[in-house]
């Protein structure tokens, strides 16, 4: 496969030295410069409130021995 380069934008020698290689800089090469920032992101309403359900049917599982581990939270293990 080849690639085909004009010579304004490459000059390689016989020895395939690339010393009058050159970057493009016509207008219609140059990346297109925004002058404006993009606009900030809508803000969330108030009160919208996502990953909060309601609570279990069941509801929450109670440890029997809540207190003694509570009390204990300081001791080594």
């Amino acid at each position: 496969m080849e690639v085909g380069m004009s010579s304004s934008y490459c000059d390689v020698g016989v020895e395939g030295e690339e010393d009058g290689c050159r970057t493009p800089s016509r207008e219609e090469c140059m990346i297109a410069v925004n002058l404006r920032c993009p606009p900030p992101p809508p803000r969330k309403k108030p009160g919208c409130s996502e990953g909060r359900g309601a609570p279990p049917k069941n509801g929450y599982f109670q440890h029997p021995d809540l207190e003694v581990l509570l009390s204990n939270s300081g001791a080594t293990l």
